[in-house]
């Protein structure tokens, strides 16, 4: 997971670790991209990068989250996650 602080939003940093990361990668790559309810989401980078959307899961880890009962599972939800997800698929041959 890549997470780039507020104040450094919008300067291609999370782009950049993502780049880093796909050139390590096996093919074909598969990425869940957490739909976070209260911040921009991470499925922009991917689309960015010409990632295929394969479908969209609500709640994804509502059920995880309740199994943990952690009070900071989710930094917009709280203990119990609703944030929805997107998976990618990434098929050919990665391109700078």
């Amino acid at each position: 997971m890549n997470v780039v602080s507020n104040e450094y939003r919008g300067y291609g940093i999370g782009t950049a670790l993502t780049k880093e990361r796909l050139k390590i990668r096996q093919q074909p790559t598969i990425v869940n991209a957490w739909c976070r309810t209260g911040e921009p989401d991470s499925s922009l980078i991917f689309e960015k990068l010409n990632f295929k959307l394969l479908s969209k899961v609500e709640n994804n880890w509502l059920e995880e989250s309740k199994k943990v009962q952690n009070d900071n599972f989710c930094p917009d939800c709280g203990k119990i996650c609703y944030c929805d997800s997107k998976i990618y698929i990434l098929e050919e041959e990665y391109l700078n």
